[in-house]
């Protein structure tokens, strides 16, 4: 099964030519200067049994309304007892290579993954952006900002953009570093299948043969911002012999690759940095009114702990999530950040806003009780337009001294500025929840 996320523009440029796995493409990424280049898919794969195919059913095209696809492709791949590399060319230039998710249907114990590598320039990009001087380019950074304006000059250090907001911009072309993590629902939302990818992006301008391979998770401190060669996401993959051992090192984990690995220039290599797990997880709906309006938040808790099914250290970066469709195939439905997470820590990934429930908070009155104490009468409506009832966890912020002097339902004081309610909101209606809180300043 091979699956991507992409754009809509460049799905329709490529849907003739060879899409591996399930991946995310995003459309707003500028596609000038880029659509020549020539990219490159590697899957390193060991089989343990003998030769046998895996049948082609054909693309799948999940479309969604921010410039996103998720397309999934099944190819017909001949494999035999022993390692093999797959390439596969004219991959979407608009990927992201860190979506990429390989699976054999039926056959998850007699094919393992070592190792995915995109490269990313095989034709020179100086000279595509010798082509683009004084013309406008736009450039996505790592930390997800979109800058638009005129090439003015490059280097193999920096590019000089004229932007029509904040005049001239020098841009780094190093990247900083960065983990992810990929995990998928069950039908039920009741448990994750997580499993994670160290992904090197080398831009360094060299490359390394048979280098061993060591990562180090967590906040070392820098004199100065680091400009790191290389960055290292996480994302959804499977398991994999010679993968990561994890110690603890100094204050921080130490995460060292069983075998020597090649790191090419220009290219990302994905290895899987620990083996697929069931954790017990559940769903959250979230109102807080006084920060999000109207919009219900949707996460996915866990406890980081090996009775829910995991227990290990998480490096900080990306949670990506999918869940099962009705007809088995995977959807993407939201991506979070983490931080470094220890063992038996909780762990809430924020997947995005749900569309069927939503809230309303209205202050109904206000009262100054004296020079330094108010009251005020807070109504708080939840409606729910599901076929089924709901929880909802409702969030209350204050402020100074705070006492709830009247609700109707109970509430949870989670700290000094903090009260938590949790309510049952009714299919296809909705419910009202009233309190009034005494503040002194």
């Amino acid at each position: 099964m091979i699956g991507v996320i992409a754009s809509m523009t460049e799905v329709y440029n490529q849907l003739d030519g060879v899409l591996p796995h399930s991946m995310l493409i995003n459309a707003g990424e500028s596609r000038k200067g880029v659509a020549s280049m020539r990219r490159l898919l590697t899957l390193l794969v060991v089989a343990v049994a003998a030769a046998w195919n895996v049948s082609q059913a054909g693309v799948q095209i999940t479309i969604y309304n921010n410039d996103l696809a998720l397309v999934k492709d099944n190819r017909s791949l001949e494999f035999k007892k022993g390692q093999f590399e797959f390439s596969f060319t004219d991959v979407a230039s608009a990927i992201d290579p860190t979506s990429v998710a390989f699976t054999v249907p039926g056959q998850a114990k007699s094919v393992t993954l070592l190792e995915q590598n995109y490269r990313y320039d095989l034709v020179s990009s100086e000279k595509v952006l010798q082509k683009y001087l004084d013309r406008s380019i736009q450039v996505l950074t790592r930390q997800d900002k979109m800058l638009e304006g005129t090439l003015l000059a490059f280097d193999p250090s920096t590019l000089t953009l004229k932007t029509p907001s904040s005049g001239l911009r020098i841009i780094n072309r190093d990247q900083i570093a960065d983990l992810s993590l990929g995990a998928t629902i069950s039908p039920g939302d009741d448990y994750l299948d997580l499993g994670g990818w160290v992904s090197i992006d080398n831009r360094s301008g060299a490359a390394y043969n048979d280098a061993t391979v060591k990562l180090i998770a967590g906040d070392v401190h820098r004199i100065e911002q680091p400009r790191l060669p290389m960055m290292l996401e996480k994302s959804m993959g499977a398991a994999a012999d010679g993968s990561f051992t994890e110690k603890q090192f100094f204050e921080y984990h130490l995460y060292t690759l069983q075998r020597p690995a090649t790191l090419r220039d220009n290219e990302i290599k994905q290895l899987s940095l620990f083996e697929p797990a069931r954790v017990t997880a559940k769903k959250l709906l979230t109102y807080d009114g006084g920060s999000y309006g109207a919009k219900v938040r949707v996460m996915m808790e866990f406890q980081n702990s090996a009775a829910a099914g995991l227990g290990i250290p998480l490096p900080a970066g990306k949670i990506r999530v999918m869940k099962v469709d009705t007809d088995g195939s995977l959807e993407f439905i939201g991506e979070d950040a983490i931080g470094h997470t220890p063992k038996d820590e909780k762990v809430r990934v924020v997947l995005g806003n749900a569309f069927d429930v939503v809230g309303e908070r209205v202050s109904r009155e206000h009262r100054q009780i004296s020079r330094n104490t108010s009251e005020d009468d807070v109504e708080i409506t939840l409606r729910n337009h599901k076929e089924t009832s709901v929880a909802v966890l409702v969030v209350e912020h204050f402020w100074g001294d705070w006492t709830i002097t009247q609700t109707s339902s109970e509430y949870v004081k989670k700290d000094a500025r903090t009260a938590e309610w949790t309510v049952s909101v009714p299919k296809d209606g909705e419910l009202k929840l009233q309190y009034t809180v005494r503040q002194v300043q």
